[in-house]
């Protein structure tokens, strides 16, 4: 794996100390970056981190991927229906629903984080993520990607 070396060490160490590594909800531990300069660099990054799933040994890590997976492709199967369906009250109200939980665990955790969080951003993305996530998870199953200037197979 061209990347993860801090991700597999944090296992690693979780997996011979249980309970030593913990998630920390403070801004004093959030770590900015800058973004991916151009669109290819980006649709890479996410390959290669959404490539490192078969990497990892944690049963849980696998089903929580295959599980987001399956509740992104529901939530577009949801927008079809919705938009296109004979009957779109059904439809509607688990997006709405999905929406309102989203939304209150982002706001919650925005705050925490004391970081900024616009309604309408959070709004457009609920009806692009479930596309951006069902691609990027599907490609990188198939893709090789490039990072630092080396090719590497997921």
């Amino acid at each position: 794996i061209l990347s993860g070396d801090d991700e597999f060490l944090m296992r690693k160490l979780e997996k011979q100390f249980p309970g030593s590594v913990q998630s920390i909800l403070w801004p004093s531990v959030v770590v900015a970056t800058q973004p991916q300069p151009s669109l290819m660099s980006f649709i890479y990054q996410r390959l290669r981190w959404a490539g490192k799933w078969r990497a990892n040994d944690s049963v849980y890590t696998k089903v929580l991927a295959m599980f987001i997976l399956a509740f992104q492709i529901t939530s577009i199967i949801a927008m079809d229906l919705l938009f296109f369906g004979e009957n779109p009250v059904v439809p509607g109200a688990l997006l709405g629903l999905k929406f309102l939980l989203e939304g209150y665990f982002l706001f919650n955790v925005s705050k925490k984080l004391h970081q900024g969080f616009s309604i309408p951003a959070f709004v457009l993305l609920q009806f692009a993520y479930p596309f951006y996530v069902v691609i990027i998870g599907l490609l990188s199953q198939l893709l090789d990607y490039e990072w630092k200037g080396r090719n590497g197979q997921q």
